[in-house]
């Protein structure tokens, strides 16, 4: 084995040929110790705050309730078919005024009914029998809901609901003119 001079290239860039060149570590560790206490502490911020249980906010009080609301489907002609609602009666508890209500079926609005924004209806409100036949397509399966909201709801509720009203199948007649000489 062949023996470097003392005073060589080498050994002056590398003194410690011998050993591996590293940096000294103990003063990097000594400097990033404040830096890794503060991820440590924000870690663990961060996985209470997560876990912590968060308050949540009451659902808001339901002030619009209905008499239970029924509904079926009847022959108008032999080709066309009617929904009639029975009569219903919306309450408005407390103090806001009923804002307005909907008949749906399958989703669809039938009827939008709104309130005068000077003198809404406050209290009980049953709409006139006039406003509970709507038309429907004969041979359809219909599912109907009441919805409603006072002046203060944001939404619609859902207050009543009737499934599978079935609408019987109408008679279609076709007329044919005769043609005569």
């Amino acid at each position: 084995m062949r023996v470097k001079p003392r005073n060589s290239p080498v050994r002056q860039m590398f003194p410690d040929s011998g050993m591996p060149i590293m940096p000294p570590t103990w003063n990097l560790t000594k400097r990033m110790w404040p830096l890794l206490l503060l991820i440590a502490l924000v870690t663990a911020a961060a996985v209470i705050w997560l876990a912590w249980p968060q308050p949540t906010k009451a659902a808001p009080e339901l002030t619009v309730y209905a008499s239970p609301i029924n509904a079926g489907c009847y022959l108008a002609t032999k080709s066309t078919c009617k929904i009639r609602v029975d009569p219903f009666t919306i309450a408005s508890a407390g103090t806001p005024a009923l804002f307005g209500f909907q008949l749906r079926a399958n989703g669809s609005v039938i009827y939008d009914f709104r309130t005068d924004v000077s003198n809404p209806p406050f209290g009980n409100y049953s709409p006139s029998r006039v406003k509970l036949d709507f038309a429907a397509s004969c041979g359809q399966t219909y599912v109907i809901n009441l919805v409603a909201k006072d002046l203060d709801d944001r939404g619609y509720y859902n207050l009543g609901q009737v499934e599978n009203v079935v609408c019987p199948q109408g008679t279609y007649e076709t007329f044919l003119p005769l043609v005569k000489r």
